[in-house]
Order: structure tokens, then sequence, then C-alpha cells
């Protein structure tokens, strides 16, 4: 049984993110395809170390993405997102 399968947060989470999105049609595929034309790619370290052409508009399609996915429990996308009771 494996937990949590991440073995390189830089290569196995952020990095693979919009595809995954854009294979669960949770972001249009237009965005996809500007954040992939941009050469657009996010590492988790480095706080949230962002390359691509143009790094502000990378930055601002990822945002997108993370707005669109807030209420979702990114870990089971089945089941509802229950915030923290704090």
């Amino acid at each position: 049984m494996v937990g949590n399968g991440c073995t390189n947060w830089d290569v196995d989470t952020t990095p693979s993110l919009p595809e995954t999105l854009a294979n669960m049609q949770l972001i249009p595929p237009s965005m996809l395809k500007a954040y992939q034309e941009g050469n657009c790619v996010n590492y988790p370290y480095d706080k949230w170390k962002t390359t691509g052409d143009d790094t502000e508009a990378c930055d601002k399609w990822f945002g997108q993405m993370q707005d669109l996915i807030q209420d979702l429990n990114i870990y089971d996308l089945f089941r509802w997102y229950i915030p923290d009771p704090d």
C-alpha cells in the first residue's frame, strides 16, 4: 500500500499539475495550451519558483488554475472538500 507515492516534489507534483487538471477537465484546454506555449513550469520549492518565457504570465495562469481547484479535494476528486474547522 502506498499512502503518498511522491518521491520528488519537483518532478512528481506541481510540474505535472496543469496537464493533470486539463486531463480531468478541471481547467479549460486553452489555459493549458497557453501555459505550455509559454514554456511555464512551477516548482514547489524555492518559494514556488516559476520558469518560462514570461514568468509573470506563467504565475498568472498557475494562479488561475489554483483558483479553479481551490474548493476541490485534490487528493480525491470524487469526494467533497471539507475545510479545516479553524
